[in-house]
């Protein structure tokens, strides 16, 4: 697979910082097998770090870090676009998804030490585990989400 400049950008400083981070969105979703392209690039990070990777990525960033409540999503994050590439970050605090199945707000909880290593598009990344992944985008149930469950399972 091809490099991705943004992506290469993003983890290059994560790692150099020692930042944890985990991969989500259709980005795992091709690590465990997901043919779908890619839109964006979805990550979390322990809020401590939001605004030191807001700061380090300043001329790129297109929203935040701030407090956004939309339709799926409720959380702060941080949205960057790197060489036409978004790339979006958001905070482990407070981070709440919709849930499409009980229809309700649910409570992400993040664990920063459970990660799948996988190679990809060049790179070592820390992706989501699998079952979380698979939970997450069935809760989310958008179209993409399960089209991306449909093919990982």
């Amino acid at each position: 697979m091809h490099r991705i400049p943004a992506l290469d950008w993003i983890i290059d400083y994560l790692d150099k910082g020692n930042i944890p981070y985990l991969i989500c969105g259709g980005l795992a979703a091709q690590a465990y097998g997901s043919t779908r392209q890619l839109a964006d690039i979805d990550l979390y990070v322990p809020d401590q770090f939001i605004n030191q990777i807001s700061d380090m990525g300043k001329d790129y960033v297109t929203f935040g870090p701030a407090h956004h409540i939309g339709e799926r999503w409720d959380l702060t994050y941080v949205q960057f676009n790197y060489i036409d590439q978004i790339v979006e970050i958001g905070s482990d605090k407070e981070c709440k998804i919709y849930d499409s199945i009980s229809n309700s707000w649910y409570q992400k909880k993040l664990d920063f030490k459970k990660y799948q290593l996988v190679s990809l598009y060049g790179r070592q990344l820390r992706v989501m585990e699998k079952d979380e992944l698979i939970t997450y985008k069935r809760k989310l149930a958008r179209q993409v989400d399960l089209e991306d469950v449909s093919q990982i399972v």
